[in-house]
């Protein structure tokens, strides 16, 4: 993973509730699924930011997606 840009951090920051919600949803445990499910949110973060194409879709239906992707890796 590459070093965020400013505007990166701030999409992360505003939609950091998401990662709870996430794993509330799916009930995970926070201690033990948080540092799995961070990095598909951060990539999704990085992504959105860097492909226009995916804005056509809500941050959040594509941040959801990279999380349920980091679990299966």
């Amino acid at each position: 993973m590459k070093p965020m840009t400013d505007e990166q951090r701030k999409l992360a920051e505003e939609n950091h509730d998401l990662v709870y919600k996430f794993l509330e949803t799916n009930r995970l445990s926070i201690n033990q699924y948080y540092d799995v499910v961070i990095f598909g949110y951060l990539y999704a973060v990085q992504e959105y930011c860097e492909k226009p194409a995916l804005r056509k879709y809500s941050f959040g239906t594509v941040a959801w997606k990279k999380m349920s992707c980091a679990l299966k890796d």
